[in-house]
């Protein structure tokens, strides 16, 4: 058997069209990223089906908003609580997930979508169903107003 020394490539990550085109349905981006923002784009599934786009946002290293876009419909949805405890490791010290919730709201293109809200120290998720898909956008308490301006992208048409 030959055996080469030679270091192996990294391997190749799928970019946002081809996760859109995984999906086979439009996701949930900010609106409005600030330029300084680095966005990160990655995706969960099983049995070889994408159901969950995340869309991270970083500044200096620095996890600022995660928007998720789950298709899996109820009871199958994500847990909210789990969502937001999912985006604190990274940004929050740790601690019982003790959450405050109430009414939330995203705004898609600029339409008002009702959701649920949790709040857990200076970290803010909200969460909504629009059309088929689960949407929520889990940030810093700072930047939520900002974060929850929505819009949608659709996956590119097969080439």
């Amino acid at each position: 058997m030959f055996r080469s020394s030679a270091p192996l490539p990294p391997p190749e990550l799928p970019g946002w069209p081809e996760l859109l085109r995984e999906f086979g349905c439009p996701a949930a981006a900010l609106a409005r990223p600030r330029p300084t923002w680095l966005r990160l784009a990655g995706s969960s599934g099983t049995d070889g089906t994408t159901h969950q786009l995340d869309l991270d946002y970083y500044e200096d290293h620095t996890l600022l908003v995660r928007v998720t876009t789950h298709r899996v419909p109820p009871p199958l949805a994500p847990d909210p609580a789990a969502l937001l405890l999912d985006f604190l490791p990274t940004t929050s010290p740790s601690g019982p997930l003790t959450p405050a919730t109430g009414t939330g709201w995203l705004f898609v293109d600029g339409s008002a979508v009702e959701g649920r809200r949790l709040t857990h120290h200076d970290h803010v998720l909200t969460i909504a169903t629009i059309a088929a898909e689960t949407v929520a956008v889990a940030s810093t308490a700072v930047l939520h107003d900002e974060a929850v301006h929505l819009t949608f992208h659709t996956p590119p048409l097969p080439a």
